[in-house]
């Protein structure tokens, strides 16, 4: 308890109004003994303190200036089977969302969720604004790449890589260990460099133990678990990227045009759903200039482009330079069709498009329309977000629907304006403001603090954050609306990056209080890290970091510990969790403090050389069969592939038996120990529209119908005993933003729901 108690003193100690800095180090919240000050923030006048000296204060990005995260998914979650989330968690998205930071415009468009099974296939694509302006083009366009489309560039100093959804990362390479390379983050894992007669090869090993493998051209092609499922991924003699199989031996088959006709990215993809189709464009867009202007008119302040706003680059007072820019040219995507028919009663998206409508930025995504399949007739188009940008290609608009008329406001409207390095105005569709102030920390923009009430999708607000030197996040403290520290959570790592201590605190009183201190126990890495991984005895690789092993909190009981340990396997799965701590009353309710504890455990096996869950034992004490006829145990029966669960045991001997579609895994039918049965059929998005249910001496079956709109929501479910005769038991609709408008059920009752413009 004495460090808790160090840290819990130097705490009180930080938030004394005497000690708050205008530091570079304090407005980044990171103060000697590794505790969060109060900061001189948005609204507050502090005097300078020359006597902090920390080596993670931040500076402003400079015009230039090498940033790694300038674009990427910014709400902080994993973004894909070759795509890591932020190393902070931290949300920096606003809108639809615009990155608050760099203003970067960021899309994920889904067009086929992952299939069942572990890294089952996907179709998922990543959209940049900011890549885009830097003529970055995947296999779908200026700024668009596909979820598999990682990749990896070869530096003489280091090595990047650049994910699919579009964030970067850097690995430098080792003084004297020239095979072995390293990011800043220890969090960001490690790449191994292996010598092969055909060109070396490139191993990204994650923390958690999943391995990224690179061709001597950077190209991905192994994704791989150390659980021992991998994915595929093969390319043709140009480097494109043709064919993807999972682990459960599906296949994404992708097609080109053929040469010479304008664009070289990717016609179809084939997948065990059906045909996606992708149509893109060539356009000529403007180079950049000296000042990362482009040729053309100036902002537009979030308008709609109209015929005035096409005029010449001098009218709007573009740079002298970029009147005279040369063209080059780029493609976009512009439209995305999904498998089945154009017209159809069962309604659904037929296809998405694309709208680039800014002239100065001719690959800047400004809008987004569903084109929803009607009874009869073509597909009905639906404008669902619109963007702006301004003259240096950063968002500065986001809106669900089309843009409304200059000086309204729209659904979940957000406006962004950047009036200094390092600063960000948010104003949301109630005319409300947010700032938030950020800096590079580790060659990455880092959020230091947001102040004001946000938006319908932003991140939180009213927080601080402080760093460590190589970019992790050290301390969050909420503040109240004038600014005051109200909760302070605080993280001490060691050098492997792991999180070893979390104190949590109340700094509304006169003095701290210390509400919560876990330890996180680890196993020791270093051995783990420099050990061959299994079948490799010849060479290094990367080794995993492992898990915590034990995470321990203050008891209930004054002085006692409250403990949960873990065991793991040698592929990083759990295989035995004990709880441990202390009741405050005996079996007799008698309040004597007494120990208690209990256990789980997880079996595995080893199928198709994949390590795969075959049992879970509760914590309950077993029979004498120990087995799910007596004891608390599930059972778990796999295909021959280890792929697909084809039975579950449960306890009391309870048995279902799974069938699923050979093609694309998806569930057929469901069928327990009694013969009560479920089979069900799905569309190509693979949503359920039919499933009937039916028991053991019973006649009819049970039949019910499901309806989606454009967006994937369930708006229609029918039931009945004939498949000609369904019944309406409720209807529904939404709008374009996805909000719930109304619902209607059998028997005549109409809810309706109304919101203001922040989706309330």
């Amino acid at each position: 308890m004495l460090a808790g108690t160090a840290l819990l003193a130097a705490l009180f100690l930080s938030v004394r109004p005497g000690l708050a800095a205008g530091t570079a180090s304090s407005q980044s919240g990171v103060a000697l003994g590794g505790i969060q000050q109060s900061g001189c923030g948005i609204t507050m006048n502090c005097a300078p303190d020359t006597t902090q000296g920390v080596p993670a204060a931040p500076e402003p990005p400079a015009a230039g200036q090498c940033v790694a995260n300038n674009a990427g998914n910014p709400c902080g979650n994993a973004s894909g089977p070759a795509s890591q989330g932020s190393a902070t968690g931290q949300d920096l998205g606003a809108g639809n969302p615009i990155d608050v930071l760099s203003g970067n415009k960021y899309q994920q468009e889904v067009d086929l969720p992952a299939l069942p099974g572990v890294l089952g296939l996907e179709i998922v694509r990543h959209y940049n604004s900011w890549r885009a302006r830097l003529g970055d083009a995947g296999a779908l366009g200026s700024g668009w790449r596909l979820s598999y489309e990682t990749r990896l560039d070869i530096r003489d100093d280091r090595l990047e890589i650049l994910q699919a959804d579009g964030t970067r990362v850097i690995f430098a390479r080792r003084p004297g260990e020239p095979q072995r390379c390293a990011s800043r983050d220890p969090s960001r894992g490690e790449i191994r460099i292996r010598p092969r007669t055909s060109g070396d090869e490139y191993l990204w090993r994650w923390p958690d133990g999943r391995s990224l493998l690179f061709d001597h051209a950077g190209r991905l092609v192994q994704i791989l678990l150390p659980s021992g499922e991998f994915v595929s991924l093969r390319h043709d003699q140009a480097g494109r990227l043709v064919q993807v199989t999972d682990p459960q031996g599906r296949s994404l088959q992708l097609h080109y045009p053929p040469r010479g006709n304008g664009s070289d990215g990717i016609a179809h993809i084939d997948s065990p759903l059906g045909r996606f189709s992708f149509t893109q464009e060539s356009v000529a867009i403007p180079t950049r200039t000296h000042a990362g202007a482009t040729a053309g008119p100036g902002p537009l302040h979030g308008r709609q482009m109209t015929s005035s706003d096409r005029s010449p680059a001098s009218k709007r007072g573009a740079p002298a330079k970029s009147r005279t820019a040369r063209k080059t040219a780029a493609t976009r995507l512009v439209r995305v069709d999904y498998p089945g028919p154009q017209a159809s009663t069962g309604g659904g998206a037929a296809a998405r498009a694309y709208h680039y409508e800014d002239p100065r930025h001719p690959v800047a995504l400004t809008g987004i329309s569903v084109l929803a399949r009607q009874p009869d007739g073509p597909p009905a188009p639906q404008r669902i977000a619109s963007y702006a940008y301004d003259a240096a290609g950063r968002g500065i608009r986001s809106v669900r629907g089309a843009l409304p008329a200059e000086g309204e406001t729209g659904p979940e409207d957000v406006r962004l304006e950047y009036p200094a390095r390092g600063r960000t105005e948010l104003t949301n569709s109630l005319g409300q403001r947010t700032t938030y102030l950020g800096a590079v920390i580790a060659g990455q923009r880092r959020l230091l603090e947001v102040r004001g009430p946000g938006c319908a999708r932003c991140g939180p607000t009213n927080v601080r954050y402080g760093y460590t030197p190589d970019g992790r996040l050290r301390v969050l403290t909420t503040l109240d609306a004038e600014g005051r520290p109200r909760t302070s959570t605080q993280h001490r790592f060691d050098a492997y990056g792991r999180i070893v201590e979390t104190l949590s605190a109340d700094l509304t009183g006169a003095r701290p209080r210390l509400l919560d201190r876990a330890r996180h126990e680890h196993a020791d890495a270093s051995a783990i890290a420099d050990a061959p991984s299994e079948g490799a005895a010849h060479e290094l690789e990367p080794g995993a970091t492992p898990p915590p092993r034990a995470v321990i909190r203050a008891s209930v009981i004054p002085g006692r510990e409250h403990r949960i340990e873990l065991r793991y396997n040698a592929a990083g799965q759990p295989v035995e969790l004990r709880e441990a701590g202390f009741s405050p009353i005996d079996t007799e309710g008698r309040p004597n403090p007494v120990p208690i504890e209990r256990r789980l455990h997880w079996r595995y096996a080893t199928i198709n050389g994949r390590s795969v869950l075959v049992e879970l034992d509760g914590p309950l004490p077993d029979g004498p069969d120990a087995s799910p006829h007596d004891s608390d145990r599930v059972r778990l029966h796999w295909d021959e592939r280890g792929s697909f669960i084809r039975a579950v045991e449960g306890p009391g001997g309870r048995r279902s038996e799974i069938d699923s579609d050979p093609v694309t895994g998806l569930p057929l039918r469901v069928r327990d120990a009694e013969g009560h049965e479920i089979r069900l059929r799905h569309d190509a998005a693979g949503q359920p529209i039919e499933w009937s249910s039916g028991s053991p001496g019973e006649a009819l079956e049970h039949r019910h119908a499901a309806a989606y709109d454009a967006f994937g929501n369930l708006v229609e479910l029918r039931t009945g005993e004939d498949e000609d005769h369904l019944r309406p038991r409720w209807r529904r609709a939404y709008d374009a933003a996805g909000r719930l408008q109304w619902h209607a059920d059998a028997l005549g009752a109409l809810k309706t729901w109304t919101y203001d413009h922040e989706s309330r």
